[in-house]
Parts: structure tokens; C-alpha cells; sequence
């Protein structure tokens, strides 16, 4: 893991930073920004199951027998039962118009699941089993952090650490002394979710299962504007 606290200018000139400081006397207001820098090590994938037949009872089994099929493949890549998720089975009537007319083909069963991968060695794996077992109708949700609050909270420390060195600047300037903080308020979103390439995912489902997989490093950042008091 790589933390960087990140100035918002590597040159210090005193006019902008004139307006910085509070209108209020006796204040100094500054903004903080902390980065950290992680390689996610969690997925996930939404699968849906889909399958039509002339009776509803056909294309249920279909469906049920997919979805058991596929929850002992996913077992056996190392996927704990836990972190499978099968949604209830969805039945409707599908048709197809012909010549202005509404043709009954059949009903089509169709049973979402959700796949949460704790060891990303397994990701490529369980796209390429969806390959095998001829399943496309898949997206893949993004790559996160299991130590996600962690992350933020280093990359928040890091962000007052910038905001305060900032203070202290330009209290230093003005020839005051900061006594306390009066106000911390956080900015931003969550860390971002670090989503992956739909059309490489397709791609990695087809191919073999690599060996090894990385996501790539991601930046989580925080922003903070922090009112310190001045004497």
C-alpha cells in the first residue's frame, strides 16, 4: 500500500493563498486532501439464468437444474456457499409477433445469482466457467477492498495532515499562532468501487483461466476542510 498526501500546489504564492483563511477574525480555513493507493483483493459478478420451454414446469427444471450445476462448480473454485446468492426463480409468457400477430412461444424461467469472490485468484476462473457452461448473461459489478474503512480512514488522516500543514503556513505568515481546530467537515463519496472492463471480461471468460490475477492499483482520496483558531 502506497500513501501519498498530496498539496494542491507545489508552489506557494501568498496572494492565493490569501484566500484561504475565513473572513472571521481569528480564523484560518484550509482544505486537506489524503490519498492512499490499494490493489483491490474482492469481486463480484450478478449472473442471470434464463431458459424457455412450452410448459412452465419444463422451464423451471431447466432453470433449477442450472443453477444447481452451477453452485457446485463455483464450490469446487473455491467459492464458499455464503458468498453464493441465488435470487427466486421469475416465470412469464414469452411471445414473438409474426405478420401483426402475437405468436406464444413458450415460458421463459429465468433466476438471478449473485457470485461474491473474496480471492480475486479465482476470478478469471469463474468467468470462464460461465464460458464453459455457456452462460452470457452476466455482468461483472467491479472490484472493491475488504479493508475499505481502513483505507479511508488513512487516506482521511493523511487529508488533515495536509490541511494542517497548511494552517500552520499560513498562520506563520500572518504572524498568529493556531490554539485548536473548530471545525472538521468531510467531503467527497465513498472510495470508489474499481470497475472492470465489460468487453475484457468477455474475453477472459472465453480464454483459459490465467494463473494469477491482479486488478490493478486504485486511488481511494478524502477531502477535508478543516477552521482552525488563531491568536
Amino acid at each position: 500500500m502506497q500513501i501519498k498526501a498530496i498539496l494542491l500546489s507545489a508552489v506557494l504564492v501568498l496572494g492565493h493563498w490569501a484566500l484561504s483563511p475565513s473572513a472571521h477574525a481569528g480564523e484560518i480555513r484550509v482544505v486537506g486532501v489524503g490519498e492512499v493507493s490499494a490493489i483491490p483483493d474482492q469481486a463480484s459478478v450478478s449472473i442471470h439464468l434464463k431458459h424457455t420451454a412450452k410448459t412452465v414446469a419444463e422451464a423451471k427444471d431447466a432453470v433449477d437444474q442450472q443453477a444447481i450445476t452451477l453452485q457446485k462448480s463455483l464450490q469446487k473454485l473455491g467459492i464458499k456457499p455464503k458468498r453464493i446468492n441465488a435470487g427466486t426463480i421469475n416465470i412469464n409468457p414469452e411471445h414473438r409477433w409474426e405478420d401483426r400477430r402475437k405468436i406464444f412461444v413458450g415460458y421463459q424461467a429465468s433466476r438471478p445469482i449473485a457470485v461474491s469472490i473474496d480471492d480475486l485468484e479465482a476470478y478469471p476462473k469463474v468467468l470462464h466457467l460461465l464460458s464453459e457452461q455457456k452462460i452470457s448473461d452476466f455482468n461483472t459489478n467491479g472490484f472493491e477492498f475488504s479493508h475499505r474503512e481502513a483505507l479511508q480512514r488513512d487516506a482521511m488522516e493523511q487529508a488533515f495532515h495536509v490541511a494542517q500543514a497548511k494552517a500552520q503556513l499560513l498562520a506563520k505568515l500572518s504572524g498568529t499562532k493556531i490554539i485548536a481546530v473548530r471545525e472538521i467537515i468531510e467531503q467527497g463519496a465513498e472510495p470508489p468501487i474499481a470497475y472492470g472492463n465489460q468487453n475484457e471480461s468477455l474475453m477472459m471468460a472465453k480464454s483459459a483461466p490465467a494463473d494469477s490475477y491482479s486488478a490493478g492499483e486504485y486511488v481511494i482520496d478524502a477531502h477535508l476542510t478543516v477552521v482552525f483558531i488563531t491568536e
